[in-house]
């Protein structure tokens, strides 16, 4: 019997509706394949640590497999990789010729312990599934280095190199005429290094030569993005007779954070986080810096939606100084202490954990807010361990009561507070979150390091 055009209507209808819910599942399959491959991308961080003469076990537990080469073959060092299924594994496979060898086997599914006897180099190329190119890694064999935990407030003056333009604007010149010397030449962001091939010696030198320019041209050479370049530019007579450009520059910054560590040999890391303009946000570039004596005065508990903050007093004298500042980069301040620092001293050194050894649950910070460095209890709530932004790798909630009464949580001037989990240090406060003054973020310790 002969189908009726209604019914040929309806399985056309049907047949659509078919190949539409085809579609949809397919495309909710392909976004959590999609969801599933990120989420391992990032499990698997760009480089992993590992100490010198010590066994770690790297435990991510993905569907990856792949090669252990040397990245410098005339380095021979002592290394050996076991695979450990759930603890089962304990094949050693000697290391110490990679330059003669195809690699070493590794496969993330299971524990893989790694070995290193001496400092070098190298590359784990990543499959998925053992088949698909997935993920180039760094293995960086580090010493076993041991760190005090300081903790205590410190002040931060630090001077850049040339002046920081920090804002560019209009002005009235002598004839009443609206100018802008510096409109498409200059732009918020920009060193400004020398003038006529001589180094710009801070903002009353700039200011200086800017004044006495008396409108000829000037050639500066400009630092913008990494980039070096030169420019011509002319000052301008405002209504009062000065030479102007229209900029607003800077040549310094100062403020309070709290000193991370010291090691053996007095050098430190402090913040875990860069020194950055307040107003536009762009890391200085470091000319110069000190550590300074500072005592903390007033503390302004946190608040949702309001960052608390240490008050101090910071006195820039010779007497107050504690060290020198060679470093600032978005992982910190680095440089080195006063002997009289090291000795004043009161904590053990302690051994570092690298990324692999945290996990979540109970640590402490280590912080001075009320005249004495106390260890307070916290509680590690997240792990990014391939966090674009390395200053947030950690998630952290403030758990103890002393600490809460005292402050609210996280604040202003605790960052750089060592973290320390089962006896290592781990990394230091960076952030709060302005919503809830209890959490916050720090910085894996290895990350800090790299710049030692």
């Amino acid at each position: 019997m002969e189908k009726t055009e209604s019914e040929m209507r309806q399985n056309k209808r049907m047949k659509r509706y078919r190949i539409f819910l085809w579609f949809i599942m397919a495309a909710s399959l392909a976004a959590i394949c999609v969801i599933l491959l990120i989420d391992i991308y990032k499990t698997v961080p760009n480089t992993i640590y590992v100490k010198a003469g010590e066994e770690s076990t790297i435990s991510l537990h993905v569907p990856l497999s792949g090669t252990l080469t040397a990245r410098k073959t005339e380095e021979k060092g002592a290394v050996e990789s076991a695979v450990d299924s759930d603890g089962g594994g304990n094949g050693a496979v000697e290391a110490g010729a990679l330059g003669s060898m195809d690699g070493i086997f590794v496969d993330l599914s299971q524990n893989v312990t790694l070995t290193a006897g001496v400092r070098s180099s190298y590359i784990m190329d990543l499959k998925l599934f053992g088949w698909i190119p997935f993920k180039t890694v760094r293995i960086e064999v580090i010493d076993n280095e041991m760190l005090y935990p300081v903790g205590m407030p410190i002040g931060i003056y630090v001077r850049t190199q040339g002046v920081l333009v920090v804002g560019t604007g209009e002005f009235a010149d002598r004839n009443g005429n609206i100018v802008m010397p510096s409109q498409h030449l200059l732009q918020t962001g920009d060193y400004i290094l020398s003038v006529d091939g001589t180094a710009v010696d801070g903002k009353t030198d700039f200011v200086s030569r800017v004044a006495k320019s008396e409108g000829k041209a000037m050639v500066m050479t400009i630092e913008r993005n990494g980039q070096q370049f030169d420019i011509g530019i002319h000052a301008v007579r405002n209504e009062s007779g000065q030479y102007k450009l229209g900029i607003w520059v800077k040549d310094s910054a100062q403020g309070i954070g709290t000193l991370t560590y010291a090691d053996a040999d007095g050098g430190f890391g402090a913040l875990g986080h860069g020194v950055s303009d307040s107003d536009i946000g762009v890391l200085l570039n470091l000319r110069d810096g000190a550590l300074y004596h500072t005592d903390i005065v007033g503390i302004t508990k946190g608040s949702k939606g309001a960052p608390g903050e240490l008050t101090g007093i910071i006195r820039y004298t010779e007497g107050n100084y504690l060290g020198e500042v060679t470093d600032n980069s978005n992982v910190g301040i680095h440089g080195t202490v006063e002997d009289r620092i090291m000795q004043s001293l009161t904590t053990e050194p302690l051994p570092i954990g690298l990324k692999q050894d945290v996990k979540k649950g109970a640590a402490q910070i280590y912080c001075c807010v009320d005249g004495e460095a106390r260890y307070y209890d916290i509680e590690i709530t997240g792990i990014d361990y391939d966090s674009e932004n390395i200053n947030k790798s950690i998630t952290i909630q403030v758990t103890d009561k002393r600490l809460l009464s005292l402050t609210g949580g996280i604040i202003q001037g605790m960052s750089g507070s060592p973290i320390i989990q089962d006896g290592r240090f781990i990394g230091a406060v960076t952030h709060v979150l302005v919503n809830d003054p209890t959490k916050g973020y720090g910085i894996f310790i290895e990350n800090m390091l790299e710049q030692n």
